[in-house]
């Protein structure tokens, strides 16, 4: 049996059935070494005692880092994406736009970045997508 079977079997990770194999003196080193036949008893008794509070603790712990993770990196897409369609708007527009007083205001911007990125992706084709004719298309100013 190797470790990481034993850890499955009993619910509890690779690490922790390495720590009691350690404190029962087997020889083991990873999660993929092979425990001795007799050794697998007094490591499932060793385990079996083992406080599975710790494990769940460890588990949901781990389970928050990786929530704020995944937040931080939908924000930073989120802020690229703000960044991204105030640039095209600002490329968007023609020259003598900015003598009328045609420019990407604060109030824009802010509806902008606080709209959910679903939306802006899907409000933000039009920047993107320029007719130039009937036969023509320009994606992001790509000919």
């Amino acid at each position: 049996m190797r470790v990481y079977e034993l850890a499955r079997e009993a619910g509890v990770s690779s690490a922790d059935v390495l720590s009691a194999a350690e404190k029962c003196g087997a020889d083991v080193s990873s999660a993929i070494s092979t425990i001795d036949e007799g050794d697998v008893a007094a490591l499932k008794l060793a385990v079996s005692q083992l406080d599975r509070r710790d494990a769940e603790a460890k588990r949901a712990a781990k389970r928050a880092r990786s929530s704020e993770i995944r937040k931080a990196a939908v924000d930073s897409e989120s802020d690229a994406l703000s960044r991204h369609l105030e640039l095209a708007k600002a490329a968007a527009r023609k020259p003598g736009d900015a003598a009328k007083g045609a420019h990407w205001g604060a109030e824009q911007f802010s509806a902008v970045a606080s709209a959910p990125v679903p939306d802006v992706l899907r409000n933000s084709i039009d920047l993107f997508i320029v007719k130039r004719d009937d036969l023509k298309t320009v994606i992001a100013g790509y000919p």
